[in-house]
């Protein structure tokens, strides 16, 4: 995961993670978890930073939408999380204050990286968007003080593909 700025270039260094839906499947729908959710749309939530600095966050399911070919072997696949790499699964971000917040690289840490990053953060209001003082903006879904669902946009090969990032604690 490489911490939520990883992460989330995770899926642009991978044009990664994201989640796929259905459509892509070759699973039925009663064999297939990452199916596109109906808990994908946005709740109508009041943002807390209280909620988001509720603890130490890691990424739980990682879903794109259309479905994205990760290793290219011509299967589209929804779920990102099996194509991270062994040294990011266990990477976790901490919003430690109302602007900053630590990317932590967990107990294995990738070549080459720290094992901790700071970032800064700022929420609009308007419209729900966090942004990462990496260049990432990110549409919040929900936010609860035991969830954290954001939504994330990249492009490839002129297609647009939804990722969208459910954390837990």
């Amino acid at each position: 995961m490489k911490s939520v700025i990883r992460t989330l270039t995770l899926s642009t260094t991978l044009m990664i993670a994201v989640f796929g839906l259905n459509a892509c499947s070759d699973k039925g729908d009663e064999e297939n978890p990452y199916l596109f959710p109906v808990d994908v749309q946005p709740s109508q939530f009041t943002f807390s930073s209280a909620n988001l600095k509720s603890g130490v966050w890691k990424i739980t399911k990682h879903l794109v939408d259309p479905a994205y070919d990760y290793n290219n072997d011509g299967k589209l696949e929804n779920n990102a999380i099996p194509f991270y790499q062994q040294c990011d699964k266990d990477d976790y971000v901490i919003f430690t204050t109302d602007t900053e917040g630590i990317q932590h690289e967990g107990t294995n840490v990738c070549a080459g990286e720290p094992q901790q990053k700071p970032f800064t953060w700022s929420w609009e209001e308007g419209t729900k968007r966090l942004y990462i003082s990496t260049g990432t903006f990110l549409t919040i879904y929900n936010l609860t003080a035991t969830e954290f669902v954001v939504k994330r946009v990249f492009s490839q090969g002129g297609k647009n593909y939804n990722e969208y990032i459910y954390y837990t604690h």
